[in-house]
């Protein structure tokens, strides 16, 4: 679908840094989940680890910005 609607160089950017950036953030948000959940429960939990994988969100794209630029 991106290939289509953006052609190859914007496709491939795009696999590159959701490559990177789903990495690092699926792994911390399930770590966050795994201890939040058992400290302050589900509701609680999801929601704690849903801000904290925002901020390594925002983190990631910080660090990817100026690795790419």
């Amino acid at each position: 679908i991106t290939h289509r609607s953006g052609g190859a160089e914007f496709s491939r950017a795009t696999a590159k840094s959701l490559l990177i950036s789903g990495l690092i953030n699926v792994i911390l948000y399930t770590i966050f989940v795994r201890y939040l959940f058992l400290t302050i429960g589900l509701f609680w939990g999801t929601g704690v680890a849903l801000l904290i994988s925002a901020g390594t969100g925002y983190l990631t794209y910080l660090f990817m910005k100026a690795k790419i630029s």
